[in-house]
């Protein structure tokens, strides 16, 4: 199983949904159980 980034979703899949997918990591088959956001920060009122 694995978890990808936002940047490995949009260069292995594009405009497709990863969920369910199998990707090879290394010679390994991984099932895309998830994809990882990236936490913004707000500090005053502004993201940072």
């Amino acid at each position: 199983m694995a978890v990808i980034d936002e940047n490995t979703r949009w260069r292995l899949f594009k405009n497709e949904k990863p969920l369910g997918k199998v990707i090879l990591v290394g010679r390994v088959p991984a099932l895309v159980i998830g994809v990882a956001t990236q936490k913004r920060i707000s500090y005053g009122g502004e993201q940072l």
